[in-house]
């Protein structure tokens, strides 16, 4: 048996996040991906998800800086989910694309 975990989004940018990180330069920034169906009576439902993604500068990722709001990206790697107590004193989780790949997307 293999297992793989692998995701692969398409979609448009919203914030971006650019830090130094020792020497690396790192990106954070959200992808607004849509998906079209069919509710029961016939009509058009389009189901919008905003993911978070995490990327490093290096071998497959496009230069950070070009990274911007409104950009169109394809973005693969791999969900990362990470536990942690909020303000509040409660246990959350929260998850995120670690990319191995960044492309921008031309139209």
């Amino acid at each position: 048996m293999e297992f793989l975990n692998k995701v692969e989004i398409r979609g448009v940018v919203g914030q971006v996040h650019i830090t130094k990180v020792a020497d690396t330069q790192t990106a954070q920034f959200s992808v607004l991906t849509e998906d079209v169906s069919r509710s029961k009576d016939g009509c058009a439902v389009v189901n919008c998800t905003w993911f978070s993604v995490r990327a490093w500068k290096g071998p497959g990722i496009v230069d950070l800086q070009r990274i911007e709001k409104g950009s169109r990206v394809h973005v693969i790697g791999r969900f990362r989910c990470q536990r942690y107590v909020g303000n509040d004193g409660c246990e959350k989780t929260s998850y995120e694309v670690v990319a191995s790949t960044v492309e921008l997307v031309e139209e």
